[in-house]
């Protein structure tokens, strides 16, 4: 269900935004901003854009599991959220 799958993505997008950052090495989001922006530029491939975003969370996730710095690509899953009107808690 449709639905239930957007609704999924949020709740993965609030996790990664309220994850705690560590101190180590700092987790790299730009093939994310990459890919993002491709599927925009491309007749607006919303569903591709939006299946990037959940990657992008998931991956926040477990970059924040293993102790790594998080912010600037909790900033970005903001950013990226934003263009699409998705609204997010700010970081």
């Amino acid at each position: 269900d449709a639905v239930a799958r957007a609704e999924q993505i949020v709740q993965t997008m609030r996790r990664a935004l309220a994850a705690d950052s560590g101190s180590g090495e700092l987790f790299d989001a730009d093939d994310y901003r990459g890919r993002f922006y491709a599927a925009m530029d491309e007749d607006f491939d919303t569903p591709r854009a939006i299946t990037v975003l959940a990657e992008l969370a998931q991956a926040i996730v477990a970059a924040a599991d293993t102790g790594q710095d998080i912010r600037a690509s909790q900033q970005l899953l903001q950013e990226l959220g934003n263009v699409l009107g998705v609204q997010l808690p700010p970081v």
